[in-house]
């Protein structure tokens, strides 16, 4: 749930000032492109941040810790 509300703020808030740029100035489609690259640029790199501290945490987590994890959400190792 995190990721999916990251991404989308991520995404549409830099594309909804590049909107509101655009008409305020009357320069479409320039201001909804640069909004657009910036919103995929931090959205990549928010699932990155988000994606490496998961990893850091499961890696640290302590090997039995982990087997309890897994059968508690049914998976197999």
């Amino acid at each position: 749930m995190q990721l999916g509300w990251m991404m989308a703020g991520a995404m549409l808030i830099p594309l909804g000032i590049g909107i509101w740029l655009d008409r305020r100035y009357s320069t479409a489609p320039l201001f909804i492109l640069v909004g657009a690259l910036v919103g995929v640029l931090a959205s990549t790199i928010g699932v990155m941040r988000l994606a490496t501290r998961m990893i850091e945490t499961s890696a640290q987590m302590p090997r039995d810790a982990a087997e309890d994890d897994a059968a508690v959400h049914g998976k197999e190792e």
